[in-house]
């Protein structure tokens, strides 16, 4: 059914309130998109139906389309990837495929006739997706801004300390295999788990899920969330999900910055009854490898420690992803390195 995007009892933020709801919430917001944003997502996500339909009239992907390899780089690789739980693609793409672009790299996917000859639709894809790119970059760079204003920062501030505005950031369009999940994922006797519980390395993702307009709950996607008047958090679905609202999570490198001011988003994924085609789109807002990471100069945050002297983002991020890489176990708090 679907729902209003304003009014008092709707439960999403607007971006004047973004900032707070963030603090108070678990380190998320649902916030309107503007109708313009969505015409740029609906088409999109059609597109990318269109490739993965391709994909799947072929035998071997790569014969259309520029797949990751298992020596790519995962936190600048650029191209498609099967459903898989080897160590190529982690378990966080177990029971997802997906498109994965980064540092501003795109690609082009051919169609394929009934004979299997290749039928190009490779500039609508690569424009589509740049758009999408443009489109979830300046919503990200829009979070930020709130953000800046409500710790009474300078206008820019993260901009001309962090340079996110350059190719950095790496998004994806993933879609989730729903009909093969082994028994061995089951939380309890009602939920499996598609995407298990993480948190991500970027300053702010924006997550789109693939369904015109404005929907009730969000097809699996759960946060853990504080509960409102109670010293404790839980999992709880996100509210609303649908090309008419974005979903901005704290991500663990403004958690550095912010303290507990910014609370990291831990989320994941489960099967949500009745829900068998699922696909989202999800951007990364990830500053320059040299720029320094250091406290904003705000006074809700005077009280916090300096970050260790000449700390990077291309440091840290790779201290992150070393650990990631010797993780032998499941955890339930992990950033998500792996693409």
């Amino acid at each position: 059914m679907s729902q209003p995007v304003s009014g008092k009892d709707s439960l999403l933020s607007t971006w004047a309130t973004l900032a707070q709801d963030i603090a108070t919430s678990g380190g998320h917001a649902i916030v309107p998109l503007h109708e313009d944003s969505q015409r740029v997502v609906a088409r999109a996500f059609d597109i990318s139906r269109r490739a993965f339909d391709a994909i799947d009239k072929t035998k071997n992907p790569c014969d259309i389309v520029r797949c990751i390899c298992s020596t790519d780089d995962s936190a600048h690789a650029t191209g498609y990837h099967p459903a898989s739980s080897s160590t190529s693609m982690s378990r966080y793409n177990a029971r997802r495929e997906g498109f994965v672009f980064s540092d501003g790299n795109l690609f082009s996917v051919q169609d394929v006739d009934h004979s299997g000859a290749g039928v190009g639709f490779g500039e609508e894809f690569e424009s589509s997706m740049r758009a999408l790119q443009d489109c979830l970059h300046k919503t990200a760079n829009r979070a930020l801004q709130a953000i800046e204003k409500d710790l009474c920062l300078p206008p820019r501030w993260f901009q001309d300390h962090l340079d996110y505005e350059g190719n950095h950031s790496q998004w994806h369009i993933k879609r989730y295999v729903c009909d093969k999940i082994p028994d061995s994922v089951f939380v309890n006797e009602q939920e499996s788990v598609l995407l298990p519980s993480h948190t991500d390395p970027s300053l702010l993702s924006v997550v789109i899920l693939d369904q015109p307009g404005v929907h009730e709950g969000a097809m699996g996607l759960q946060v853990y969330q504080n509960v409102q008047g109670q010293n404790k958090r839980e999992w709880k679905e996100l509210s609303y999900h649908g090309h008419g609202v974005v979903v901005i999570f704290i991500g663990s490198v403004m958690s550095v910055l912010g303290g507990t001011l910014f609370p990291l988003a831990k989320h994941r994924v489960v099967q949500a009854e009745g829900v068998q085609k699922r696909m989202a789109a999800t951007f990364f807002l990830r500053p320059e490898g040299s720029a320094q990471l250091r406290v904003p100069p705000s006074p809700q945050l005077k009280e916090l420690k300096p970050i260790k002297k000449n700390m990077t983002f291309g440091g840290w991020s790779s201290k992150v992803s070393k650990k990631y890489m010797k993780q032998t176990k499941k955890s339930s708090n992990t950033d998500s390195t792996k693409y």
